[in-house]
């Protein structure tokens, strides 16, 4: 079983930004993909009502996270509903030893005490652990 990563909003938006997406093609070779409903609704939100460059961003991500479900390349999971979308981003990724895809300082510091890994994109260039 390859291991899972769970990207989070704003990690999806900044490769988008860059025009990085086709990393998270790469990735999937290599990782089991899962996206929160948390992450896509708020991807949805950002489409409908966030500044111009970032609806943007959002709208590209989620024509991708389509393409993405349709070849089986990544799960939409919904998952602890009740919860803030950092609490269920670190509460999954503890359940089932995932890594969180992300450039958030305060969620990167709270995976950090739960010995969770990170994802990030450095140099704008390549994904690694960071």
């Amino acid at each position: 079983m390859k291991p899972q990563v769970l990207p989070d909003t704003n990690f999806l938006i900044y490769l988008a930004e860059y025009k990085k997406l086709h990393l998270l093609d790469e990735l999937a070779l290599t990782h089991d993909i899962v996206l929160l409903t948390h992450v896509f609704n708020e991807l949805e939100k950002i489409a409908l009502t966030g500044k111009y460059s970032d609806r943007q961003a959002a709208k590209l991500v989620l024509d991708f996270i389509e393409e993405m479900v349709k070849q089986n390349k990544l799960a939409v999971v919904e998952y602890a509903k009740n919860l803030t979308t950092d609490q269920a981003l670190l509460k999954y990724a503890i359940t089932h030893k995932a890594y969180i895809a992300t450039h958030d300082k305060a969620l990167k510091q709270k995976a950090r005490k739960h010995n969770i890994k990170i994802l990030c994109l450095r140099n704008k260039a390549k994904l690694e652990e960071c």
